[in-house]
């Protein structure tokens, strides 16, 4: 899975993997100044999931994830 960011080169991020019912499967550390972040999630099975970037802000962006 590929997600885009726009962070500054110093502003470190947490990206995390949710399933539907709001389990955390995994954690990815997001790199700084880059403009795309590519996470490799091949074990998933089929269902609705949910990437979060956190940032160390306070803030947070979640985008559904649908695998089919």
């Amino acid at each position: 899975v590929t997600v885009a960011t726009t962070l500054p080169s110093d502003m470190n991020a947490t990206l995390y993997l949710y399933n539907a019912l709001g389990a955390q499967l995994r954690s990815f550390a997001v790199n700084p100044g880059e403009e795309e972040q590519t996470v490799a999630i091949p074990d998933l099975t089929s269902g609705i999931y949910f990437l979060r970037l956190r940032l160390p802000t306070g803030g947070v962006i979640t985008r559904e994830v649908v695998i089919e």
